[in-house]
Formats: C-alpha cells, sequence, structure tokens
C-alpha cells in the first residue's frame, strides 16, 4: 500500500512522464496495473486540493492489447521471424541469400528473396571479377590507358549505384511484404527456387 507523501511541485509536475518510463519496466502486468491505478489515484487526490487544476487525465502511453499475428507478419517456423523481416535479410548479397536458403525449408517467400539475392550477388561478383581483368589489361596501354581507365571507372560507378538502388528497392519491397522481382534475375530465382507463382 502506497502511503501519502508530500511532494514539492516540481515533483508533481514530472510524477506522470517519470510513470509512464518506468512502466515498460514492469514485467508483473497486474503490478503494473496496481501501479497505474495508485498513480492515478494520487493524480486524482492532487486534483481535488487544486494541485493539478488544468492537467488532463493520464493516458496510459502501452496498449494494454497485443495486436493479433496477422498485423505483425506470419512468423516462419524455422528461423523464428517474421517471413518478411527474414526475406528483407535475405536480400544482403549472396551471404544473406545463402544463409536463409540453407536456414529456410517452408517460406517461398523467403526463399525467393534468398535465391534472387544469390544470383544477384553472383553477378554483381562476375561483373567485379571481369571489371579487374579489364582494368588491369586496359590501364597500363601507353598513351590511351587513361582513356580506357577513365571509361572503366565511370562503368564501374554506374553499374554499383544501379546494383544499390535494385537492392534498397528489393529490400524495401521485402519488408512491406510485396514480392518483387529483379529484372532478368527475379525470373531465374523464381524458378531455380521452384515457386511457379507471380
Amino acid at each position: 500500500m502506497m502511503t501519502a507523501v508530500k511532494l514539492p511541485w516540481v515533483a508533481i509536475l514530472i510524477l506522470p512522464q517519470v510513470a509512464s518510463r518506468l512502466q515498460p519496466y514492469c514485467f508483473d502486468q497486474n503490478r503494473g496495473s496496481k501501479i497505474r491505478r495508485d498513480l492515478r489515484a494520487r493524480l486524482m487526490q492532487m486534483r481535488r486540493f487544486h494541485v493539478l487544476k488544468d492537467m488532463d487525465d493520464p493516458v496510459d502511453p502501452i496498449p494494454t492489447t497485443i495486436p493479433p499475428a496477422s498485423e505483425t507478419g506470419a512468423k516462419s517456423p524455422t528461423t523464428g521471424l517474421p517471413s518478411n523481416v527474414a526475406a528483407a535479410l535475405a536480400c544482403i548479397p549472396l551471404i544473406g541469400g545463402i544463409v536463409f536458403y540453407i536456414l529456410e525449408k517452408r517460406d517461398a517467400f523467403v526463399r525467393f528473396y534468398a535465391m534472387q539475392s544469390i544470383i544477384f550477388g553472383g553477378a554483381w561478383c562476375l561483373f567485379v571479377f571481369a571489371w579487374n581483368i579489364a582494368h588491369s589489361l586496359l590501364s597500363p596501354i601507353p598513351f590511351v590507358g587513361w582513356l580506357f581507365a577513365l571509361i572503366l571507372w565511370t562503368f564501374w560507378a554506374v553499374v554499383n549505384i544501379i546494383a544499390i538502388i535494385l537492392w534498397g528497392i528489393a529490400t524495401v519491397k521485402a519488408l512491406s511484404g510485396t514480392r518483387w522481382e529483379i529484372p532478368y534475375l527475379g525470373r531465374i530465382a523464381r524458378q531455380q527456387a521452384g515457386d511457379a507463382t507471380v
């Protein structure tokens, strides 16, 4: 039972803010609601004595109901993550795709994004390998090597900007729960993942 304690006016003004910040640390739901009731009773008592005349009733900052599973996304039984989060993590080129393709056996949405990431990362690695060979062969040529180097570096920058944009779009689409295919690579990923839909 709470005992009445005389508080200075500054403590009276910050009491609701302190209570709302401490509320997430109350693990016992019944105890947390008891604390809220005690705080409301204390605030009502202060209001009766005209200490807090114009203050509104305190609002519970944390909802007491938990949203249904359909709103939070279906969780995968193998990874324990919601499908959209697992698909977004699978969008990390090559590494994320390999990890989630191996871990996820049932969710076609995650497997599609994982396979698309593997193909996208493989294509990017192939581009880097080919670019390095071309740069090492063409840039040392006397008198025109600088021109080849300039063209190759411009091509490098354009391809990497396009790759980052495609990666960002795929990650955002995966987080939103919609299936999006990277042009040309998405069709191959869908066939490899064994998904005939879309």
